[in-house]
C-alpha cells in the first residue's frame, strides 16, 4: 500500500500548499475588513445605547478580539508556523499513540528503513516526517497481519500435504477441517489489511481537504459568527 499512500499524501500536500499560496493573503485582507466592520458596529452600538457603558468590559472584549485577529493574520502570512508547530506534531503524536496501542511499543520507528529519494514526498507545507511516520505505521501493521496470513496459508498447505486424509486415484484428499480453519484465518487477515488501508486512505484524504480549507478555517476563527467552521475543521 505504500506507493498508493505516497500518491495520496503528495496530492494532500499539493492541495495544502497551493491553497495557502492562492487564498491566504486575500483572506487575511478580508479578515481585516471584517474586523474593521466589527469595530465600527461595536462602537456604534455602545455610543447609541441608552444604558451606561461598561468601559473595562468593552476594552477587554476589544483587546481579546485584537489578539485573535492578530494571531490569525500572522498564521495566514506564515503558513509554516501552523504546520510545523501545530498540525505536524499533533498528527505525529496520534500515529505514535495508535502504534503503541497496536504493538505495545514504538519499536517500529527504530526498525523503519530510511526512505530513498524516489520514496520521499514532494516538498510542501506538510512535513516529510509525517509521511515517514505513515509508511512506518503501514509497514508495522502489515508485519503484524502477515503473521496471521502466514499461519492461514501454512494450515491450508499442511491440510493438502502432510495432513491429508487419503489419496484417491493419486489425488490427495485434504483435511477439510484444517483447510477451512486456515482459509478463515487467511481471509480475515486480508480483510483486516484492506480495512486498515481504507481507513488510512480516508484519514489522508481528510488531511488534504483540511489543508485546502486551512486558510479559510483560520480566517473564520476570530469571529463568533464564523468560528463554528473552524471547530468543524478541527473535529
Amino acid at each position: 500500500f505504500c506507493p498508493l499512500f505516497l500518491k495520496i499524501f503528495n496530492a494532500a500536500n499539493t492541495m495544502a500548499t497551493q491553497s495557502y499560496g492562492i487564498l491566504a493573503i486575500s483572506l487575511a485582507n478580508v479578515m481585516l475588513i471584517g474586523f474593521a466592520i466589527w469595530i465600527a458596529f461595536s462602537v456604534l452600538g455602545k455610543v447609541s445605547s441608552f444604558t451606561k457603558m461598561d468601559a473595562p468590559k468593552y476594552i477587554t472584549e476589544l483587546l481579546t478580539q485584537v489578539f485573535k485577529v492578530l494571531l490569525a493574520y500572522l498564521l495566514l502570512r506564515d503558513a509554516n508556523a501552523i504546520y510545523t508547530y501545530a498540525l505536524g506534531p499533533l498528527l505525529k503524536a496520534g500515529m505514535e499513540f495508535g502504534m503503541t496501542l497496536l504493538s505495545g511499543s514504538n519499536r517500529y520507528l527504530d526498525a523503519c528503513k530510511s526512505l530513498g529519494i524516489e520514496e520521499m514526498p514532494l516538498d510542501g507545507l506538510l512535513p516529510s516526517y509525517l509521511y515517514v511516520q505513515l509508511e512506518c505505521f503501514i509497514q508495522a501493521v502489515q508485519a503484524e497481519l502477515a503473521v496471521s496470513q502466514a499461519v492461514g496459508s501454512s494450515l491450508m498447505c499442511v491440510a493438502r500435504n502432510a495432513g491429508k486424509v487419503d489419496d484417491i486415484l493419486s489425488v490427495p484428499i485434504p483435511d477439510f477441517s484444517m483447510l477451512l480453519e486456515g482459509l478463515i484465518i487467511w481471509v480475515f487477515a486480508w480483510l483486516l489489511a484492506l480495512a486498515f488501508a481504507f481507513f488510512l486512505v480516508d484519514a489522508t484524504v481528510r488531511l488534504g481537504i483540511v489543508g485546502a480549507l486551512m486558510p479559510f478555517l483560520i480566517a473564520c476563527w476570530p469571529f463568533k459568527v464564523t468560528s463554528k467552521y473552524t471547530s468543524q475543521g478541527f473535529t
